[in-house]
């Protein structure tokens, strides 16, 4: 773990991996720490019924829930699956236009017609996914797992794209105060969907191992008396090439009215080509 200060002037600890970001939660709280509401909160606002089986699930991924999340993933990435594709020439000995260079050259298939293909990428491009796991006591635990399948299923289809994806979670706690980032997946790493499903769409990400993270600091990182302050969002140049922000009115979000668009729109921008219906 590193601990700079970020741009912003806010205290910034620096995990470089899953397993440096668990070993720093396995802490025990000190004496002096001045809420826990890491271990207070109940299993219907954190997914769980104490912190250490929440730590539990973190250490070994969400395997059990990664079928249910899946549910909510799984039609999605079954209509943007076989839109994947890109236009490629086929030379033949008929099609809708000839090639006069290859008609010089003599060469027997002169023809060409375009066909549909599934697009290969040759991976050199790094797609950075950048994860704001804060969200405001009112989010309920169904739209937090809603929000992690909308992103495994982008990640699974970027990397079905030959994408290499990089997935980090940075979180900022009150204004300008403190933020915990963890490198949880880097771009050569394969993909762990528990794993993933529980860093982006764990109820007890934020509600008790960020939680605990933010109890584990001194005292004056919080905002007000024994709250925990407000969501805000990261500075636009910590974004990534995708961004997932906080969770404060997720109605007014894209990825929430209209998921399997979103997914399409950042496959988009990504130089994917998706064969819209």
């Amino acid at each position: 773990m590193i601990e700079s200060v970020n741009t912003n002037g806010a205290k910034l600890l620096d995990f470089d991996s899953w397993g440096d970001w668990l070993e720093y939660c396995k802490q025990n709280l000190p004496s002096n720490h001045y809420n826990d509401a890491s271990e207070k909160n109940d299993s219907e606002f954190t997914g769980t019924p104490n912190y250490s089986a929440a730590l539990s699930l973190a250490v070994s991924g969400w395997e059990e829930k990664v079928s249910e999340a899946r549910v909510l993933s799984e039609g999605l990435i079954n209509k943007v699956l076989d839109k994947i594709a890109t236009p490629v020439i086929h030379y033949d000995v008929e099609g809708i236009d000839f090639d006069m260079a290859r008609v010089h050259r003599g060469e027997p298939e002169v023809w060409y017609r375009f066909e549909e293909h599934i697009i290969e990428n040759d991976g050199d491009n790094v797609v950075r996914i950048v994860i704001n796991n804060i969200a405001s006591c009112g989010i309920s635990t169904e739209s937090i797992i809603r929000r992690g399948a909308v992103i495994a299923a982008l990640v699974e289809l970027l990397e079905y794209s030959h994408k290499k994806v990089e997935i980090i979670s940075h979180t900022p706690f009150h204004t300008g105060k403190i933020e915990f980032r963890t490198i949880v997946k880097t771009a050569n790493q394969p993909l762990d969907m528990a794993r993933l499903m529980f860093m982006s769409g764990h109820p007890s990400m934020l509600r008790r191992l960020l939680f605990r993270a933010l109890e584990l600091n001194p005292k004056e990182h919080r905002e007000c008396g024994m709250s925990y302050g407000m969501p805000h969002d990261l500075q636009q140049c910590d974004w990534g090439d995708v961004y997932f922000g906080k969770m404060h009115y997720e109605q007014n979000e894209q990825w929430y009215k209209n998921p399997e668009q979103f997914i399409i729109d950042q496959l988009t921008k990504q130089g994917i080509e998706v064969k819209q219906a």
